[in-house]
């Protein structure tokens, strides 16, 4: 898979920040979740989060929203989504903040759509779509977490993220890293989902003079 430059940048920014928070705070592996690194980014830059119940029939589906205006940052997300999703919008509306909220730009507003994006907002839609998800599972986690005994489905649990989510950000992973096809990914992922087996993700990341276990251990080493 050929990972245009824009999000090989976000992947590569996102997982230092995430890396330098764990890494900061002394925080253990498993012990990771996603609201202690999003709580922190809202508390040093003064966002004032709340919820919002957008309906379909006056948002088209909004799941939430970043506003940056004179009166400051706002970031809302809808408590009529599932809790997962909720995680998930918040992480992506925080994606937007650490991305795409610029100084010299008084008015923007960032919707987190249920449904679609337009052709203009689609690229930075999906930046943040991948920065979320590594808010909720980043690299390092991933990887040690693949070492241990836990299930797919309790994997997804402890990071509060929804199955689906979870298999997209390990597809994402594999794509991203490895540059290997969409199938290959699935396949390598789908073992583990379903048959409860590491060994072939395991493989893939060490295995046959692979260096990326070690070079995710050595990103994550000297984030600070």
């Amino acid at each position: 898979m050929s990972i245009p430059a824009n999000l090989e940048d976000a992947y590569v920014k996102i997982t230092h920040l995430v890396n330098t928070f764990i890494l900061k705070n002394e925080i253990e592996f498993s012990n990771y979740k996603w609201s202690y690194f999003f709580n922190e980014v809202v508390e040093e830059n003064d966002i004032d989060v709340f919820p919002h119940a957008f309906t379909q029939t006056s948002q088209g589906g909004v799941s939430g929203m970043l506003v940056k205006d004179l009166l400051g940052i706002t970031l809302s997300y809808n408590p009529l989504d599932l809790d997962f999703r909720q995680n998930f919008s918040k992480c992506h509306e925080l994606a937007h903040f650490l991305f795409h909220v610029t100084s010299y730009n008084e008015n923007m507003i960032f919707k987190d759509m249920s449904t679609s994006y337009d052709e203009d907002s689609s690229e930075i839609e999906f930046e943040a779509n991948v920065a979320a998800s590594i808010i909720l599972l980043p690299d390092i986690v991933l990887v040690k977490l693949m070492k241990t005994s836990i299930s797919f489905i309790r994997m997804a649990e402890n990071l509060e993220m929804s199955q689906a989510a979870l298999y997209v950000r390990m597809v994402q992973f594999l794509e991203f890293n490895l540059s290997i096809s969409n199938i290959s990914a699935r396949r390598v992922i789908n073992s583990f989902r379903y048959d409860g087996s590491k060994e072939l993700f395991n493989l893939y990341i060490s295995g046959f003079g692979c260096t990326l276990e070690k070079q995710i251990h050595l990103n994550f080493e000297n984030a600070l």
